[in-house]
């Protein structure tokens, strides 16, 4: 076990949850996670999904109320089970501003429980999107650096998440995006520049640094190529679960980042966010060609 507390922010969602905590759980092998919660229904059914999807047993009789931080932050209460702490707040179904400057402004006040909290006691800690999963093969090691940069792979979504399916990554993170600024998706074409640092005591921000990890792949991989592939034989490589699946985006994400401004999909028409879908989220047979992509399987273990 590392000295080390990860932390990540969950609303009325719970699609990444159990791959989220399987993942850090086994790569970095943290002592504590702070999980917070945003919810806008009655705190007892979210307490029974988490509990049958993490396998755990949150009472309400055990939480700790902390009070309201402001409008969007209200009602806050603290359960732990096990290695989990987590931070329930109610807040708004939907936020007034679509954009991404309300969530950032509300994050920035949620993380202020860290510091009351202590971090736990912590010596190291991190925070990520719950979307993101960064891999290496030596944490032990990596805590002790101020930063580390990654490469990053994106997922390569379906109709359905069906574990049944081959899990399949592009090397050109938010490919997605720029299919929807019309730039060009190609390995030699910017394909870096949404590559990502990780910050110890901070959080993975997308750097676009051309780091060793990044010439290491374009030299080993070559484009119009499916290779089977396992995590396991990689290192420093961000995994990024933009988008589950159609259904998924259709129906619960939370952000369109295919958009020149990323927007919150709450008052997005599910015709158009289909629409959306097709034309930035799949691939086309120009960017396969264009492309470096990866069939790694064992990814869905975290799935399970």
């Amino acid at each position: 076990m590392n000295d080390l507390l990860i932390i990540s922010t969950f609303k009325h969602n719970y699609a990444y949850l159990k791959p989220y905590y399987n993942f850090y759980n086994k790569v970095w092998k943290p002592k504590n996670f702070i999980f917070y919660m945003g919810i806008y229904t009655d705190i007892i059914e979210h307490l029974t999904t988490i509990n049958n999807v993490l396998g755990i047993n949150l009472d309400i009789q055990n939480s700790k109320n902390m009070g309201n931080i402001n409008e969007h932050i209200q009602d806050i209460k603290y359960i732990v089970s096990e290695n989990i702490h987590f931070v329930f707040y109610k807040t708004q179904e939907k936020y007034e501003d679509t954009y991404t400057g309300k969530w950032d402004n509300i994050k920035k006040e949620l993380f202020s429980v860290n510091k009351y909290l202590n971090y736990l006691g912590c010596k190291y800690f991190f925070h990520t999107d719950n979307d993101d999963f960064y891999y290496v093969t030596n944490p032990e090691l990596e805590i002790l650096k101020p930063d580390i940069n990654f490469h990053s792979l994106e997922f390569l979504p379906g109709d359905t998440l069906d574990l049944a399916n081959k899990f399949n990554f592009i090397s050109n993170h938010y490919y997605f995006r720029k299919k929807g600024l019309n730039e060009i998706v190609s390995k030699e074409v910017h394909s870096h520049s949404h590559c990502r640092k990780l910050f110890m005591y901070g959080d993975g921000p997308h750097s676009g640094v051309y780091c060793e990890i990044c010439e290491a792949f374009d030299k080993k991989y070559e484009k119009n190529t499916y290779y089977k592939e396992s995590y396991k034989n990689l290192n420093r490589v961000c995994f990024s679960f933009g988008v589950l699946s159609k259904k998924d985006f259709c129906n619960i994400n939370f952000w369109d980042s295919s958009m020149r401004e990323p927007k919150i999909t709450f008052n997005t028409k599910k015709e158009q966010l289909e629409q959306q879908f097709e034309n930035n989220y799949r691939l086309s047979e120009m960017d396969i060609k264009n492309n470096v992509i990866l069939n790694i399987d064992d990814m869905k273990d975290f799935f399970i």
